[in-house]
């Protein structure tokens, strides 16, 4: 089923860099679907898995720094797709606060790239607000997210991929997109 997985994600650029790590942590290249603030990503994904089946992950900014919060958010997205798929056909993972927080997690990527643009406080800072942090670095340092996504070698993605929050997203990829026993859609 390696070679029919999709990822439901938030926005393009999320998109972008969850099939570079995907990519290089599992050698597969899932279909992407983005919500890009116009449909909800539950809708998105319960759409998929009646149309086309699974394995479907969702993955979502927790929008906050309470891990309770985030896994109740989890569960509800769960709870909305097991209506239309069987539990094993999906997985949610919500990264908290957001996506970005991964490039807080493994600092030394954002020292390498923005050597003079980065300071300790940053650093801190943006493991409470990492999408707003990592574009004021970019916005220093005169380049863009995609750009930037598109910089990372490999180093940097193992780097990234040996963060906390990335590491867990990986390993629950893995066991989704692994599995052969992936029920069709109701």
């Amino acid at each position: 089923m390696r070679d029919s997985c999709t990822v439901v994600a938030e926005e393009l650029l999320d998109a972008v860099f969850l099939n570079r790590v995907i990519e290089r942590a599992l050698s597969v290249t899932p279909r992407f679907f983005t919500g890009d603030g116009q449909i909800a990503l539950t809708s998105l994904a319960r759409n998929i898995l009646v149309h086309d089946g699974g394995p479907v992950f969702v993955v979502i900014d927790a929008e906050t720094m309470n891990g309770d919060t985030a896994a109740e958010a989890c569960a509800m997205t769960r709870m909305a797709l097991g209506h239309v798929s069987a539990n094993d056909a999906f997985d949610v993972c919500a990264f908290v606060p957001q996506l970005e927080v991964v490039f807080f997690e493994a600092a030394d990527v954002l020292r390498r790239h923005f050597a003079d643009h980065v300071h300790d406080v940053e650093l801190e800072l943006g493991r409470f607000s990492p999408a707003q942090m990592l574009d004021s670095l970019l916005a220093r340092s005169g380049r863009d997210t995609e750009s930037f996504i598109r910089a990372l070698d490999d180093c940097d993605l193992d780097a990234l991929l040996s963060g906390p929050q990335l590491s867990r997203f990986i390993s629950a990829a893995d066991a989704l997109f692994s599995s052969t026993a992936v029920a069709p859609s109701r």
